[in-house]
């Protein structure tokens, strides 16, 4: 029996084993026909053209200046949006680059936002001037080589954007005063730049989930040990009306600390300790408003899921209240480009155990439970605002409270 191929269709042979020996070929048809990929652009002044490129690794290649709405070969492409020069400044897009999967007979609609204002005296480096960079202790001075052509574009005024380099692992933002050549190398004197000497207008929104695999641990207090995955009985679990408390991780691959017996509390009333184990889930949003030169809003905060099990342990005779740190975590370093300008994020943040009530002997404590916190900062109108706030955690009565909203029933042993 034979099934002729159509198309691009690749025929299979399927060998029927018996007496005889029988082969079939059936045809496998390739998707056909085309879909529509609509691309939007907002943020550019009256009719100015855009520059967005349109790609994809089957060899399609197209450029866009406006508005479009394209009949393309089902496939996987790549959206880039180039900066886009007006008089003194350019525009930036964010994100600048966007992928998308286009199939046959669906529309597809890619967002390209011109949300950045950037002036024309801010600069980035070229390869050469990153790999031939060399930054003084203090900031100040910086040296690299003459042929740069990013180099030979600094004058006195000039804000130099850079991104992670050999000699900068987390960026650097200066605004140069002055610039000397000496021999084959290029120096520039230069004091410290902010957002908005970057950004005459800008709104820019960010977020992120941290992962073992893109962070790392600064401190760990003795014993507590740093690894991914999922120990056994807290695998993260989506909320239910029956236990809100439940918490679902953003990330497959959470953070575990692996806590021994840590002390908390140790002076001469006796000794509060701590064991067990905590599973975070950490994420990161960080956004920022510039209108005219000037900031009008920013935010940066962490959320972190967390499955806590652990053992409260105590031989004490008073009250006690007491937090310790135990670990702190960061990320490496984040580079994200607003048109042609790296920022460079890098997350932080510390978590703490604390015990707290009243103890006049020994008892031993187990604790489980899922709840999740947001800190971090936010700046508007002025004024700086601290942000710490417990989501989905327990209400503690009259029970025993272990750290900020981990409480718990004795349901452990007393001596």
């Amino acid at each position: 029996m034979l099934f002729r191929s159509v198309g691009n269709a690749v025929p299979v042979v399927i060998s029927i084993g018996g007496t005889t020996s029988n082969s079939v070929t059936m045809a496998v048809k390739a998707p056909s026909g085309t879909g529509n990929l609509q691309i939007q652009i907002t943020g550019l002044p009256g009719s100015t053209p855009a520059n967005v490129a349109i790609t994809s690794a089957a060899g399609f290649s197209n450029i866009v200046t406006s508005n479009q709405s394209l009949q393309v070969p089902p496939g996987n492409y790549t959206i880039t949006a180039a900066s886009v020069p007006v008089g003194s400044v350019y525009y930036a897009a964010f994100p600048v680059q966007q992928s998308v999967t286009v199939t046959a007979g669906s529309s597809t609609t890619v967002q390209v936002s011109y949300n950045a204002v950037i002036p024309q005296t801010v600069q980035t480096l070229d390869p050469q001037g990153a790999q031939s960079l060399s930054v003084s202790p203090d900031g100040n001075t910086l040296t690299m080589s003459a042929n740069s052509q990013a180099a030979k574009s600094l004058v006195p005024g000039s804000v130099l954007a850079i991104g992670v380099t050999p000699a900068t692992p987390y960026g650097l933002l200066r605004q140069v005063t002055s610039v000397s050549q000496s021999g084959s190398q290029l120096v520039a004197q230069t004091t410290q730049a902010t957002l908005t000497d970057v950004f005459q207008e800008a709104d820019f929104t960010f977020s992120t989930t941290i992962t073992p695999q893109n962070s790392h641990a600064l401190s760990l207090r003795p014993g507590v040990a740093f690894r991914s995955g999922t120990p056994p009985g807290l695998a993260p679990q989506a909320a239910t009306p029956q236990d809100a408390s439940q918490i679902q991780c953003a990330s497959s691959t959470p953070f575990v600390l692996d806590i021994p017996d840590t002390p908390i509390v140790q002076d001469d009333n006796g000794t509060v300790d701590v064991s067990g184990q905590i599973q975070i889930c950490p994420s990161f949003v960080f956004d920022f408003h510039i209108s005219g030169f000037s900031l009008k809003s920013l935010t940066a905060t962490a959320t972190l899921a967390e499955n806590i099990h652990l053992i409260v342990g105590a031989n004490y005779h008073a009250a006690f209240d007491k937090q310790v740190p135990i670990a702190t975590v960061a990320t490496d370093p984040i580079v994200v480009f607003v048109g042609p300008v790296p920022l460079v994020l890098t997350p932080t943040f510390t978590v703490y155990v604390g015990v707290s009530g009243q103890a006049n002997g020994g008892f031993s404590v187990g604790v489980t439970q899922s709840a999740s916190a947001t800190g971090g900062m936010s700046y508007a109108n002025g004024a700086l605002t601290n942000h710490e706030q417990l989501h989905n955690g327990p209400v503690c009565d009259n029970r025993q409270r272990f750290g900020k909203g981990l409480c718990g029933h004795h349901h452990g042993s007393e001596y």
